[in-house]
């Protein structure tokens, strides 16, 4: 599903919202709400894009400098049990 689909199944709720909050002006606060949502879906994903490549180079920097440690864990042994509820 392309971003801009998904951005609008927020539509809904978002326009439940706006109602509530201003009846007065709801044909305009609607329209213009799917419009914004419409430009978030085209937005959001190429912004994601263009930033990842950062993400992961930050992640592997630090990756490479977090420290590690091995810890050895006691044998647990549980008991049989002989008769059951």
């Amino acid at each position: 599903m392309s971003g801009p689909l998904r951005a609008l199944l927020w539509w809904p709720g978002v326009a439940f919202v706006l109602v509530l909050v201003d009846p007065d002006n709801i044909a305009w606060s609607i329209a213009t709400a799917g419009a914004v949502l419409v430009a978030l879906g085209f937005l959001v994903p190429i912004a994601l894009r263009k930033l990842r490549p950062v993400a992961v180079v930050v992640a592997t920097r630090i990756n490479q400098e977090a420290p590690t440690m091995e810890i050895d864990m006691p044998t647990m042994e549980i008991p049989p049990v002989e008769k059951a509820a």
